[in-house]
């Protein structure tokens, strides 16, 4: 959360807030003349194997909870999601352009 601090005053950074049916893991949101925002979850794989499977079903909670909830209440259309997994210090990344 500190690093996207930096992004502070043209977005505001959101983290565990309620949406939808659940809770999105870090939300930013754009301030006036910015066009998107950016959502992401996180999830922990067991093994490096597990990766691309957890990133997924990340990717998948933002649609299956409506976390997009939140953006559409400001009136952002246009949201990148993010499903990152990790698994000690590796990671993997799928995304989505709402």
């Amino acid at each position: 959360m500190g690093l996207l601090s930096l992004l502070i005053p043209d977005y505001t950074v959101r983290s565990n807030r309620e949406s939808g049916y659940g809770r999105f893991d870090i939300a930013i949101f754009p301030h006036k003349g910015h066009t998107n925002g950016v959502i992401m979850e996180f999830k922990v794989a067991e093994s490096e194997a597990e990766l691309p499977a957890k990133a997924r079903e990340a990717l998948s909670q933002i649609e299956n909870m409506d976390d997009l909830a939140e953006f559409r209440t400001q009136h952002i259309t246009d949201v990148w999601q993010y499903g990152i997994a990790f698994y000690g210090k590796k990671c993997w990344i799928e995304s989505k352009l709402n």
